[in-house]
């Protein structure tokens, strides 16, 4: 069976009530209206899930899935260059099913596009990255100067 995503909870992780159970100091946490068990329970999203047996796929869109890490993988992890986001099934044998981005990760990278967008304007011109880091060298050059005269 496939857990559906649901929204991460963000509220505080040991309440004194939980729903309507109380919560054990330093034992348990709560998760949307329900308690865990910090030994072998995690949040997921909004639920509770066996870390032992699953694990959790943070989407960027602030919601959460449990998956079975033996079965699939979460492209979501980290990975900033994976093509596709979210879940992807493992084959038999194989470690990996995120396709990585081959170098090219203007797309994921949010926070900095201004800079990559100047820096690669053309994926496939090699010389123009070859060049980058001089680039950046000679405008760090002009910044530390004018900011030491």
């Amino acid at each position: 069976s496939k857990h559906k995503p649901t929204p991460v909870y963000t509220g505080p992780e040991q309440p004194a009530v939980c729903g309507t159970k109380t919560v054990k100091k330093g034992a348990e946490g709560c998760c949307a209206n329900s308690t865990y068990s910090f030994g072998n329970e995690g949040c997921c999203g909004s639920l509770v899930y066996r870390t032992d047996k699953f694990a959790c796929c943070v989407h960027p869109d602030s919601t959460a899935t449990i998956y079975d890490a033996l079965e699939q993988n979460c492209c979501d992890d980290a990975f900033r260059s994976n093509k596709k986001s979210g879940l992807c099934n493992l084959k038999f044998g194989a470690t990996s099913c995120c396709e990585l981005e081959s170098g090219r990760r203007r797309r994921h990278h949010r926070h900095h596009k201004s800079l990559l967008e100047e820096r690669a304007p053309d994926d496939d011109d090699d010389d123009a990255e070859a060049s980058d880091p001089d680039e950046d060298a000679e405008s760090d050059d002009e910044e530390d100067a004018e900011s030491s005269s």
